[in-house]
């Protein structure tokens, strides 16, 4: 299995050095685990409001 490179933008980075270090650690515990398998059991599939998450409607023209 290919493990995936996991990067975070600068700002990001930032947001988590702001966090308490309990929160930190469940975080990237989940995030490790992604970059191992990203599509654990159980996981949910990533969906951003308005777009399409499947392939296009042929109907749609």
């Amino acid at each position: 299995m290919t493990d995936y490179k996991i990067t975070f933008a600068r700002s990001a980075r930032k947001e988590l050095e702001n966090l308490d270090a309990h929160i930190v650690n469940r975080i990237f515990s989940k995030i490790e685990a992604l970059a191992k398998e990203a599509r654990a059991v159980g996981g949910r599939r990533g969906r951003r409001r308005g777009l399409p998450t499947g392939p296009p409607d042929p109907r749609r023209g």
